[in-house]
């Protein structure tokens, strides 16, 4: 339960981070409160994965996924630049990711 919990944290992770550039440094109270409620939401399910997880993977897989998961996003949907070598880098957190989750015993 742990991992599902964990994987949930990361697309809530995504979507709060995601969701920052709209608020406008905080002055746009409609995606100000959405962002709060993401970001709420974010850690405390991160720290029901982290009832079963060891702490030092779960944070790793949280942020690494997150790093992926925000770069595909702002390519996506907010028109930010992805060439070769961002998608080799995004690339390289991925394998780390999953290296980790190989070398988990949880």
């Amino acid at each position: 339960m742990g991992w599902g919990f964990l994987l949930i944290a990361v697309v809530l992770e995504v979507a709060w981070a995601s969701t920052m550039k709209w608020t406008d440094g905080y002055t746009r109270p409609g995606p100000t409160a959405v962002n709060f409620l993401l970001s709420t939401a974010n850690l405390v399910v991160l720290a029901q994965a982290m009832k079963v997880l060891p702490t030092a993977l779960a944070y790793s897989v949280w942020t690494g996924l997150g790093a992926v998961g925000v770069a595909l996003v702002a390519f996506w949907f907010q028109g930010e630049p992805f060439g070769a070598a961002k998608a080799a880098c995004i690339g390289m957190i991925a394998l780390g990711v999953i290296g980790l989750k190989g070398l988990s015993p949880a």
